[in-house]
Parts: C-alpha cells; sequence; structure tokens
C-alpha cells in the first residue's frame, strides 16, 4: 500500500486521441434512441472514435462506422 501511494501521479488525464466511445445495446425501441443520440453528436461535430454494441446496437454501430450517415 506504501508504494501505492508513492507512486508519482500524472499531473493531467490522459485522453487517448480519436474521439468518444459509444457502446451501443440491444432491443428495437433502444435503437430508435441511439439513433437519436448518434444524431445529435454528429450535429453537434462531437468525434466519435470507438463503437461497441450488441445485436441490434451491433447493426446501428457497423452501418454507421462504414457510413457515417444516421439519416
Amino acid at each position: 500500500m506504501v508504494a501505492l501511494l508513492s507512486w508519482p501521479m500524472p499531473t493531467q488525464p490522459s485522453v487517448r486521441p480519436g474521439g468518444l466511445g459509444l457502446a451501443l445495446s440491444d432491443g428495437g425501441a433502444k435503437a430508435l434512441a441511439q439513433l437519436g443520440v448518434l444524431r445529435v453528436l454528429e450535429r453537434e461535430a462531437i468525434p466519435i472514435g470507438y463503437l461497441a454494441g450488441s445485436s441490434t446496437g451491433a447493426l446501428i454501430a457497423a452501418v454507421f462506422a462504414t457510413s457515417r450517415d444516421v439519416r
């Protein structure tokens, strides 16, 4: 425990380049909400660097990653 407390801490948090990471879940109704979130992020020019998803969320993530269009 003492060794962990004496370890030098970074002065600023490290941020990976590439943008926001999103995990999209499954379900039909949730898919509509996820499309809305992607539209808002696109409209506000917030970069999305990482996408993951299960079931319907994986489908949405794949389509968005290939076309970058949520319309």
